[in-house]
């Protein structure tokens, strides 16, 4: 394991050294926009430190030796991950691939005959790194059908879409997995007075249902309870139910994420979900409502 640390670090200290006359590679250009110097307002950086913008709300960010994971939404900094020493050596090999890219090679759209192929419908992933006042945007439509029909360069597509993989891997723990699999979810609602400086609750009472509407900073969750033949009353210890049920989250954890991640956490479409309000439950009492929705409003992870 050691060996494999110090090959990665030399590897990145190489890219460093090769590249005295660029900031980040011979491919970038002047940030004239400044919204390298608009992001580190907001992460809290200085001008030397790498940001790796991916799709607008991630960014891994090189501050000195440490590499940290940082999620934003709207303009708001809403989770941070310090990455230990084996991550950042990965993630900077990552990096310094990109770096190493021509972004005219990621939007070729010729063929193996010379004919051109036009793509429709497809998804499209940007990367942009900046450094000092410099950038270099990094983008490809429908990477992975240009790669299976082997467009010239597709080589570089597939070095770009493993990059970006795992650059955004980076960012999910096996908790993040293990919830996301889940069939069936509780989502507490504690009431506390810690909940209340991040979440906002408000329930819409109507006559044939209860909506509540969840929202934290620029994000908004709703969900529909269908009142009494969606809801049930657990007759067991309130403390006993939260502690040994491994299938309930609490909005502080929901808080780290934006819509899309929160999207595939806690939509409808493919588990149960149940709230648990603790202003209805009491000690020996738990009352757990069926809920439908997750529609989210507010910034998306992508464009």
């Amino acid at each position: 394991m050691k060996s494999v640390i110090l090959l990665l670090f030399i590897s990145f200290s190489v890219f460093c050294q090769n590249d005295k006359l660029y900031d980040i590679s011979k491919y970038e250009s002047n940030d004239l926009d400044r919204e390298g110097e608009h992001l580190r307002k907001i992460l809290n950086l200085k001008e030397d430190d790498v940001i790796v913008n991916l799709n607008n709300s991630k960014y891994v960010c090189l501050i000195d030796d440490n590499v940290f994971c940082k999620v934003i939404c709207g303009n708001k900094l809403i989770n941070t991950i310090k990455l230990d020493m084996v991550k950042s050596n990965l993630c900077k090999v990552y990096i310094k691939k990109l770096a190493e890219l021509n972004p005219p090679e990621l939007k070729s759209e010729e063929g193996k005959n010379g004919s051109r192929i036009r793509v429709e419908d497809g998804g499209e992933i940007t990367i942009k790194i900046y450094k000092k006042n410099k950038k270099l945007v990094l983008y490809s439509y429908a990477p992975d059908t240009y790669i299976r029909e082997e467009v010239p360069f597709f080589e570089k597509r597939k070095i770009f879409v493993e990059c970006y993989s795992q650059l955004l891997s980076f960012f999910y723990d096996e908790e993040f997995y293990r919830v996301k699999a889940l069939d069936t979810l509780y989502i507490y609602i504690e009431r506390s007075k810690e909940e209340k400086k991040f979440a906002n609750i408000e329930i819409i009472n109507n006559t044939r249902s209860q909506e509540y509407q969840l929202s934290f900073g620029n994000l908004s969750v709703n969900f529909t309870n269908f009142f009494q033949r969606e809801s049930v009353v657990l007759t067991m210890d309130k403390r006993k139910f939260l502690k040994k049920n491994n299938k309930i989250i609490r909005l502080e954890y929901l808080n780290k994420f934006c819509a899309c991640d929160l999207d595939n956490l806690i939509s409808t479409r493919s588990r149960l979900v149940y709230l648990v309000d603790n202003k209805d439950s009491t000690r020996r009492k738990v009352k757990i409502k069926k809920v439908i929705g997750g529609s989210l409003l507010g910034w998306n992870c992508y464009d």
